[in-house]
C-alpha cells in the first residue's frame, strides 16, 4: 500500500528495471565509454594505439548485454509467476 492506492510488487519492479535500463541506454550515447566503445568498433587499432584496453571493454559490453538478457527472462518469470524447466520450450503465450 502507498497511501491510498495498492501497488503491486511486480509493478514496483518493473519501474526500476526500467529506470535501470534507461541509465543502461544513456550511457553508449551520452558517456566517454560510450564514444569508446563505438569509436572501438570503427577502428579498433586507433583505439588501442591511443592505449585504451579495447578487449576489456567489449568483454564488458558483451557481459552487460548477457545480463539484460538475464533480466528479461526474470522479469517474464515473474510476469507470468510461473516457472519450469521447459519455460523456454513453450511458444509464447
Amino acid at each position: 500500500m502507498l497511501g491510498d492506492a495498492a501497488i503491486e510488487k511486480y509493478r514496483l519492479i518493473a519501474v526500476i528495471v526500467g529506470l535501470t535500463v534507461l541509465v543502461m541506454f544513456l550511457v553508449p550515447n551520452r558517456t566517454k565509454i560510450g564514444l569508446l566503445i563505438r569509436a572501438g568498433v570503427e577502428n579498433r587499432e586507433m583505439v588501442e594505439a591511443l592505449g585504451y584496453r579495447i578487449r576489456r571493454l567489449f568483454v564488458l559490453v558483451f557481459a552487460a548485454g548477457s545480463a539484460l538478457a538475464g533480466l528479461g527472462g526474470v522479469m517474464w518469470g515473474l510476469y507470468k509467476e510461473t516457472l519450469t524447466a521447459a519455460t523456454g520450450g513453450r511458444p509464447w503465450s
